[in-house]
């Protein structure tokens, strides 16, 4: 509401006026509308600022802690099975009833699922290297479909088909 009010041109902020195709958008009545627009000028001025992330510059390429967050054995339990679901119809699953089944696995089967992410962890760790050797064997010109190709045959499978 915010960033759409104080980006507006033709919205006066000082008179409240032509408010009506705000009201018309979001279905409110003029008075409700106008309470609401009040409560956030008086709250923090029409201050319009995005959030700074705590992660700012890194990716999971770069980011040893980004990788150890990603690649846990509960999600690569779940790309498995997103996989899985792909090339067999099951029922559609949420992220709760996944949690839940992987809670109950036996333990050999989870053994599997956490060799299976400590596998993507150490190839996720070696990926700015075999990107940096592809730029260099290729001279940097460099389709991102040859780099997928690229890393493929070096054991990291970028995009799953």
């Amino acid at each position: 509401l915010r960033c759409a009010l104080a980006s507006t041109p033709f919205l006066d902020h000082t008179k409240m006026a032509p408010t009506r195709h705000f009201v018309h958008a979001w279905g409110r009545n003029r008075r409700a509308f106008n309470r609401m627009l009040n409560e956030v000028i008086k709250r923090d001025n029409f201050v319009c600022a995005r959030k700074t992330r705590s992660e700012k510059g890194h990716c999971i390429i770069t980011s040893p802690v980004i990788q150890k967050r990603e690649f846990t054995p509960f999600n690569y339990y779940k790309k498995v099975m997103t996989r899985r679901r792909t090339k067999e119809p099951l029922e559609s699953r949420t992220a709760a009833i996944l949690k839940m089944e992987f809670d109950l696995l036996e333990p050999n089967e989870r053994r599997t699922y956490e060799l299976g992410a400590e596998a993507e962890l150490q190839r996720a760790q070696h990926l700015p290297e075999q990107i940096q050797d592809a730029f260099r064997k290729l001279k940097g010109s460099i389709t991102w479909h040859a780099l997928e190709a690229y890393l493929s045959t070096h054991g990291i499978p970028i995009v799953s088909k």
